[in-house]
Formats: C-alpha cells, sequence, structure tokens
C-alpha cells in the first residue's frame, strides 16, 4: 500500500448490530486514488472485533486495525485514530453511523483537490431515531436545499446547535496540527472545537445531498443526558477556541456561552438543583450589561435566583 490520499477513521465501541453496515458503507467506494480505512476499537466486549478482524482479513490493503488492549474511553481512542491517519484527507465516522453513496469520497475529495482554499466539506445526512428505518422519508439534518459555504462567524453563533454531522465531515489534515488534535480529544465536544478550528483557516462548503445516516438513539452517549456535564463541556469548548483564535471573536463567544449558562440555569432549577442554579447565574452576571437588567429573561432569572436563595 502506497501513501493513501484519504485516512478514513471509523472509531467504534461494542456496535455489533450497526459495525458490518459502517464497514459496507466505506468498503463498497468506487475511487481512482489510494486510501486507508483504519478503524479503532476500544476493547469491544460484544462480537464487534470478531467482525472487525473477519473484514481486515477479507480486505487486507486496505483496512488497518488499532486494537486497544484495554478499554481506554472514547477521548484516547479518538486522539490513537486521528494521530495514525497518514492521508492527505480525513474522512470521519462512528460505528453505529454509515454512508449511502458509493460516489461520496471521491465527490468530496475532488472538490478539495480542486479548491485549495477549503479546509473542510461535508453534506446533509439522514437521521435514525431510535435504532429503526422507518419506508416513510427519513427526517435530515440540515434543512439547507443548495450548496453554501460556512463561515467561522457561522460556526460560532451556531452555539451548540452544531451543523456539520460528524458522519458527513471530510477535511485536509495539515489544518489541524498534532497538538491541536491532542488537546482537542481531551474535551468534551470534540467536533465543535475541529470544525470551528477549520472554519478560521478556510472555508467549509456544504452539499444538499444526504449521503450519509447518523444514527440517534436513547442507547446513544447523547441520550444520557447531564445538565452539569453540558454545561461544562461547552464551557470548555468555546473557551479552548477563544484562546485558540486570540480573542479574535470574544465577544460572540462571550454571548455563546451566556447563552449555554442561561439554558443551564433554568433546567437546574427545575431540577431543584440549587446550588448549580446560583453557580451559572453568577456566570451569566458577568456578561451582563445594565440595560440586560430590564429584559424579561433576566427578570426571570433574577426572581429565581432569590427563590433560590429562599429554598435552598
Amino acid at each position: 500500500m502506497g501513501v493513501p490520499l484519504v485516512s478514513v477513521c471509523l472509531i467504534t465501541y461494542n456496535h455489533v448490530k450497526f459495525i458490518r453496515q459502517a464497514l459496507d458503507g466505506v468498503i463498497s467506494q468506487k475511487v481512482n486514488f489510494e486510501w486507508e480505512l483504519i478503524i479503532a476499537d476500544d476493547d469491544s466486549k460484544d462480537g464487534t472485533r470478531d467482525i472487525l478482524l473477519d473484514y481486515a482479513n477479507r480486505y487486507r490493503s486496505t483496512i488497518r486495525l488499532l486494537l486497544q488492549e484495554k478499554n481506554v474511553g472514547a477521548a484516547r481512542n479518538w486522539l490513537d485514530l486521528i494521530i495514525s491517519a497518514r492521508g492527505k484527507y480525513i474522512a470521519y465516522l462512528e460505528g453505529d453511523d454509515f454512508w449511502l453513496n458509493e460516489n461520496r469520497l471521491s465527490k468530496l475529495v475532488s472538490f478539495l483537490e480542486d479548491n485549495r482554499g477549503y479546509t473542510a466539506v461535508f453534506h446533509n445526512a439522514n437521521v435514525i431515531m431510535d435504532n429503526t428505518i422507518s419506508h416513510a422519508r427519513l427526517p435530515n439534518y440540515n434543512s439547507w436545499e443548495t450548496e453554501r459555504d460556512l463561515s467561522i462567524i457561522d460556526l460560532i453563533d451556531s452555539g451548540i446547535h452544531c451543523p456539520i454531522a460528524s458522519v458527513s465531515l471530510i477535511f485536509r489534515r495539515k489544518s489541524i496540527s498534532d497538538e491541536e488534535i491532542a488537546e482537542i480529544s481531551m474535551l468534551g465536544f470534540g467536533d465543535r472545537p475541529l470544525e470551528i478550528l477549520l472554519a478560521y483557516r478556510g472555508k467549509i462548503r456544504y452539499f444538499p445531498e444526504a449521503m450519509a445516516v447518523y444514527r440517534k438513539n436513547t442507547q446513544s452517549a447523547t441520550a444520557k443526558f447531564n445538565w452539569f456535564k453540558f454545561e461544562k463541556d461547552y464551557e470548555d469548548v468555546f473557551l479552548f477556541v477563544n484562546r485558540k483564535l486570540n480573542f479574535e471573536f470574544d465577544e460572540r463567544i462571550n454571548l455563546q456561552l451566556k447563552g449555554i449558562y442561561v439554558t443551564a440555569a433554568h433546567q437546574y432549577f427545575g431540577l431543584k438543583m440549587y446550588q448549580n442554579f446560583k453557580e451559572s447565574f453568577y456566570k451569566i452576571r458577568k456578561f451582563t450589561t445594565p440595560s440586560d437588567f430590564f429584559t424579561s429573561t433576566f427578570v426571570k432569572l433574577y426572581t429565581k435566583y432569590l427563590l433560590a436563595l429562599l429554598l435552598r
């Protein structure tokens, strides 16, 4: 195998029900360039590893396995996976997602090869809920019906609402350093800082065709919601991004931080987590101007703050 143009990086852990579909969607790609499929398995115990070994034996010239000897966690597994990639471009997916179009890699990589000002491309994706596929039309990840470019402002202003499904992303490896990959791996939401840094260093093109499926189900990590972790993880993400961008977009990022604290504070109050509510309220105060004191949002929060003092 020569030096690949593209490294497809697949991360998996206990995905025995879905991994064949993920692998088949990658293996079926029709391309005219060298590429590799790297699979990082975090010591799966459900039979996933047996399937990976079978595919690796059948596609020896294409597949490389990174088999963790013990469970190292998603962050370390992802770091080992991305750092091991040799390709000029990286395409990423998780073991319960899958690609639909056999020409996906060819189309997206050709665009990046012809347009050097772009650091990444992505496309629309179908969303499967609760592990089922109905005969009805699957919902799309995005509602945009035409091609468009995303800027750094678009990515920052989208806040917690990530417009890029990770299963759809392909990016230039040189746009992100190994040190940054390591730093990103330590954050709770690695896709957001990665995409923001890519947008800061070039343009990102969106294609409206749904060429992949993002699986969202009640067993997924995103379904086991923890408001304290949500607030802390997104706080870490935007503080990290702010430093990496040399505080060039400080005002916009602070607005996103304030929004995160406001959302979390309301949830804490409803859950009777009054100490957490007060801590978030104090953070909100740092971004509050005199004119904000008379807005309905702040009045509601201040009323809840007074109640929290009484109910603690």
